[in-house]
């Protein structure tokens, strides 16, 4: 939720695809959950950070699934960036899981960034092994910017078989999706007030 990702790009379009990929997921789970006859337990944990590790949120059923959405729809984030340590914490929370659930059986961790600060890819690595027996795939959505040691950590695993994925998109493609120029169909966004053009970010949101 870095400033860089709502002010760095053009238009703000590296904060909106973000937004939009964790509503893609939300907007699918509440679906599957609507289903109601799936044998797999489907959860997801889902947080934002800055300098400043922010509260996971665990998304299990309908409920909570239409309640993240509003939630993010509604925030405008802004602070610096520390990707180390939110990988970092995102491993501890999994070694935690585990205590608390012996029959979790893998993890997926899903880092979507403009990739605009310091990693160390030895400390990830390490960090990542010290978690157990517990498979952790950690993939990246580079939006805007690339960071090498991400890539270099999502290359590691592929070269070892590990199911982990690394997609780029320059800010020219992020603004060809956010003015509905990569997908056809019908809008999703609603559309824009003229009253509203001369009104602060913050101000159109709320």
């Amino acid at each position: 939720g870095s400033s860089s990702m709502l002010e760095d790009g053009k238009n703000g379009s590296r904060a909106r695809v973000r937004d939009a990929i964790l509503l893609g997921e939300l907007g699918t789970l509440a679906r599957r959950y609507a289903e109601g006859n799936r044998q797999v337990r489907v959860t997801l944990h889902y947080r934002y950070f800055t300098k400043k590790i922010h509260p996971v949120v665990k998304v299990e059923d309908g409920k909570s699934a239409f309640e993240a959405m509003t939630n993010v729809a509604e925030k405008v984030w802004r602070g610096g960036t520390d990707i180390e340590h939110a990988l970092l914490s995102s491993f501890e929370t999994i070694r935690e899981a585990k205590e608390a659930d012996p029959d979790l059986a893998r993890a997926q961790i899903v880092l979507v960034t403009d990739g605009d600060a310091a990693v160390r890819e030895e400390v990830i690595t390490k960090a990542r092994e010290a978690v157990g027996d517990v498979p952790i795939a950690v993939s990246v959505v580079a939006l805007g910017l690339e960071n090498t040691a991400l890539k270099a950590i999502v290359a590691r695993q592929r070269a070892r078989g590990e199911r982990a994925f690394y997609h780029y998109l320059d800010d020219d493609a992020l603004v060809e999706i956010c003015e509905g120029k990569t997908f056809f169909g019908p809008s999703i966004h609603v559309e824009e007030d003229a009253g509203d053009k001369g009104l602060s970010l913050d101000a159109r949101v709320a």
